[in-house]
């Protein structure tokens, strides 16, 4: 089974963010410290639609006047929570690159 985007989110914040452990993190969840390391170079790279699976996207679920169930709704209230994890993590590296001098 595949990690969803908000526990590959969770654990980049958790290991690169807040700075646990990455072989702690990884024993707890059962995932790779491989897979922890690639999940975050693919964030890095293109953003949190890089750790995307299938299941993860919403498109089309909802058909148009039917109203959106619990579940559906917690899934776009840990999707926003990851948005905000996300701008949380883009700020912060700008705040890093602004205070580290450029090499040439």
């Amino acid at each position: 089974m595949h990690p969803s985007v908000e526990l590959k989110m969770d654990v980049i914040d958790r290991c690169f963010r807040l700075g646990e452990n990455v072989q702690l993190v990884s024993e707890e969840i059962g995932y790779t410290r491989s897979s922890i390391y690639m999940w975050r170079k693919k964030y890095l790279q293109k953003g949190v639609a890089a750790l995307m699976n299938s299941k993860d996207d919403p498109r089309g679920k909802l058909s148009e006047g039917e109203p959106a169930s619990s579940q559906e709704v917690d899934k776009l209230k840990a999707q926003i929570q990851s948005m905000r994890l996300e701008i949380d993590i883009l700020k912060e590296t700008l705040d890093v690159l602004k205070k580290t001098p450029a090499s040439i």
